[in-house]
């Protein structure tokens, strides 16, 4: 996907795997999204090595980029 996603920007939940989640302290979106179902992004948190997305609706919660394809 793309990090640099903007406000309302759609993506795509492909799925993540313990280390995908871990990765960098972020939540774990199995138990919260469906894979394949679409998203609204909130906003994102570009890191050196890792990028943290929020949905809109979910703000609560951060999840590593690598988990989602641009919708």
């Amino acid at each position: 996907m793309n990090i640099y996603a903007k406000n309302g920007d759609r993506v795509k939940y492909i799925g993540c795997d313990d280390s995908q989640m871990n990765y960098g302290g972020n939540d774990d979106p199995r138990d919260i999204l469906v894979i394949g179902g679409t998203y609204s992004i909130s906003k994102t948190e570009v890191h050196s090595w890792h990028t943290k997305i929020y949905l809109i609706g979910l703000e609560k919660y951060k999840f590593n980029s690598v988990c989602f394809e641009d919708a």
